[in-house]
């Protein structure tokens, strides 16, 4: 269910798969949760996928966060949030090491949607501030928007273009791919 949904994009097979393992394994925590999580990340329906996931969380078994994940859905704090705490808890069931790094891809990809995002968001401030984008993303900071500018997941750098606000992330350079190489990260 999890490879068809993430890998093929057969979101519709995916859950039929799923629906039949429910049906035959009805007190395997992950069928429900798995369900719940392709009900809102890929067809944008909370109400069906809150079932699902406090299904899940009756369950034996289940993953200490997935009340507060249920409560995140209540409140509608998006998408991305549950999307990185399913991808977690993925990667630590998976063993194998493709599968492993396909799904790191997939969340530090999240990572930068949610950094840009906020990095978006501040930049909107800005301008509604003084009239402008900032020329680079400093000015968030030391105008206290934001407190920091986060670090992008693959060691690069994320970048404002001052003309539209849009914020993008620049992979590391040469000379940072050669700083970090010693790091402990």
């Amino acid at each position: 269910g999890i490879l068809l949904a993430m890998q093929t994009q057969q979101v519709d097979e995916s859950m039929m798969l799923l629906e039949r393992g429910i049906k035959n394994c009805p007190d395997d925590w992950r069928l429900h949760f798995i369900m719940g999580f392709n009900l809102t990340f890929y067809k944008n329906d909370n109400v069906n996928a809150v079932r699902y996931f406090e299904d899940a969380a009756r369950l034996p078994g289940h993953p200490a966060y997935l009340p507060r994940l249920i409560g995140n859905l209540y409140a509608k704090t998006g998408k991305i949030d549950m999307a990185l705490m399913f991808l977690e808890e993925a990667y630590k069931q998976f063993k194998n090491p493709k599968m492993r790094t396909e799904i790191e891809t997939q969340i530090k990809e999240l990572i930068i949607e949610k950094h840009t995002t906020l990095l978006e968001d501040a930049a909107q401030k800005y301008k509604r501030l003084y009239g402008t984008y900032p020329d680079q993303l400093a000015a968030l900071v030391q105008t206290t928007l934001i407190p920091e500018i986060p670090d992008e997941p693959y060691g690069g750098q994320y970048v404002i273009d001052p003309k539209t606000g849009k914020v993008t992330n620049q992979p590391p350079t040469p000379s940072q791919n050669l700083e970090g190489s010693g790091s402990s990260k």
